[in-house]
């Protein structure tokens, strides 16, 4: 593409950045979605974990240069958060159900504990395959998911599945 052309397409070099960084976390949103559909709250966030993870690492790449950028300029801290609020929405979505099912205590702010959740899901991903700390795959989405579990107080519930 001539340079000009850029321009038919984009104001500038943030405006593509931008837009790149919203495919990219979009295709992540959908792709870090639970395909898991039985009833096991447990089984559930562990299915949605792995799909996360996943995602992270064929787009670490990416999510290295979104970090960098927010970190540095102010308009993509705005980016980073709205790109971040929508997982934090869904999570907040299952844990308002699964308080009202009793399965969560109702003494937890859903919209805090999915803030801390995510936070947590995100970062490791960061530290795990940007970073390149290195773990093995099985233990650790385990103990993400025993983390998550006991944070929420949440047990499997093999019965219905």
């Amino acid at each position: 593409m001539a340079y000009g052309s850029f321009y038919t397409y984009f104001d500038s070099k943030e405006q593509l950045f931008y837009e790149l960084a919203l495919d990219v976390v979009t295709e992540m949103y959908v792709e870090g979605t639970s395909r898991y559909r039985g009833n096991d709250p447990v089984a559930r966030l562990d299915a949605a974990n792995r799909q996360f993870l996943m995602s992270y690492r064929a787009h670490s790449v990416m999510m290295t240069v979104i970090e960098q950028a927010a970190a540095m300029y102010p308009e993509f801290r705005v980016l980073r958060r709205v790109l971040r609020e929508r997982f934090v929405s869904r999570i907040t979505a299952n844990l308002n159900r699964l308080q009202s099912r009793g399965s969560v205590s109702a003494d937890i702010d859903t919209v805090i504990a999915a803030h801390a959740l995510v936070s947590m899901t995100d970062n490791f991903g960061y530290v795990w395959f940007v970073l390149g700390e290195d773990f093995e795959w099985e233990k650790a989405l385990h103990t993400l998911g025993v983390l998550w579990a006991n944070a929420l107080g949440l047990s499997s519930q093999t019965s219905g599945d």
